[in-house]
């Protein structure tokens, strides 16, 4: 059992949800297809997990989104006074640009060149997609030619322009998940399966009225967007069958970063049992000292792109029927043991209850 302390709550804010987990605040009524992500940590977390006042808690855990807040800052200065581990996390697109004196902070998005010593990758928590299919998805067996899928996003040239103005990080991913395309496309050694997505989520997710707004802003000068922001629950399902239906129905996924420098699709192909095709962008992923992620997808660099192909039939040759099998299920063993978030925390409090207050 985890005792933590969790300083500064602020019940007009969005809590992490390990905070909700041990009873803070409140999250928003699940619906769709996302409505299952924390169930296992909300219903499993009180066995592993526990609110504890600062006498007695063994880790501090900021329960808010990190950012340069002056509750962040008097977090950390009362995990040092009470010689205590300190944990931040942030979620989202942001890269790593934030500091902090004391304490470990978690991002999704880093640029492993630009990684300071304190801080280190939080997975994105995914929807696992084997509990929203009717029956576990059968062991792939190899065929001669490697099949690659890819289902998601990849924009229209009509909105790069308004990207590039407003959001460029975000048309550098969709740019790159074309030119990974087009490269598989040509190659002469391997089998696609593409869907491509001109509208994030098909549409069925639109844009949130936070988003709206700061584009009317840029761009009219003005919050009022005049748009219907409501949510297709019916579009949403369909498209995220589709999603789960081509990951599973092929042998290797296309893995490549959004506005974020990390891959979200990444971690669904891990759940999935299925083998990613990585394309590192300076991307740093977690547990890199224990995971030899090499040998768990096929890693392209980035100033390779253009022979993505030839990588993945080059993988795909070097290993046997038999390894083909278990890395699948090796994959998925992965996801269960580091990615789902009751493991993820209890391995992460665990390393950092036990580290020495002197690397703090």
């Amino acid at each position: 059992m985890f005792r933590i302390h969790f300083p500064f709550f602020d019940p007009f804010k969005p809590v992490l949800p390990l905070a909700a987990a041990c009873g803070l605040g409140h999250q928003a009524p699940a619906e769709g297809v996302s409505a299952r992500r924390f169930e296992k940590l909300n219903s499993e977390g009180g066995m592993s997990f526990q609110a504890a006042a600062i006498q007695e808690a063994q880790v501090v855990f900021y329960p808010h989104c990190f950012d340069a807040s002056d509750d962040a800052k008097r977090c950390a200065e009362l995990a040092r006074e009470h010689d205590l581990p300190c944990v931040f996390v942030k979620h989202g697109d942001d890269p790593g640009d934030l500091q902090i004196d004391y304490g470990t902070i978690f991002y999704e998005s880093l640029f492993a060149s630009r990684r300071k010593e304190n801080e280190h990758v939080i997975p994105p928590f995914v929807d696992d997609p084997l509990e929203t299919t009717e029956a576990p998805p059968a062991i792939r067996e190899k065929n001669a030619r490697p099949l690659v899928g890819f289902c998601g996003f990849t924009g229209s040239p009509l909105a790069f322009p308004v990207y590039r103005a407003i959001r460029p990080e975000k048309l550098t991913g969709l740019l790159l998940r074309r030119r990974a395309i087009r490269a598989l496309r040509r190659s002469k050694e391997c089998d696609t399966a593409f869907i491509l997505r001109r509208q994030y989520w098909g549409g069925a997710l639109g844009l949130t009225e936070r988003r709206m707004k700061a584009i009317a802003a840029k761009l009219f000068g003005t919050s009022s967007t005049g748009l219907d922001l409501r949510r297709n629950l019916e579009t949403e399902a369909r498209v995220h069958h589709e999603f789960v239906r081509n990951i599973l129905e092929t042998d290797y996924t296309l893995c490549v970063r959004g506005a974020g420098n990390y891959s979200y699709r990444f971690y669904e192909v891990l759940a999935a049992g299925r083998i990613p095709v990585f394309v590192n962008t300076d991307c740093e992923l977690p547990f890199a000292d224990r995971i030899d992620w090499k040998r768990h997808c096929v890693w392209v660099e980035e100033k390779s792109l253009e022979r993505i192909g030839d990588a993945v039939a080059a993988f795909h040759a070097s290993i046997s029927p038999a390894r083909f099998r278990d890395l699948q299920r090796e994959n998925r063993q992965l996801y269960e043991t580091y990615f789902t978030p009751v493991n993820y925390y209890r391995t992460v409090l665990g390393e950092l209850v036990r580290e020495p207050i002197a690397k703090r």
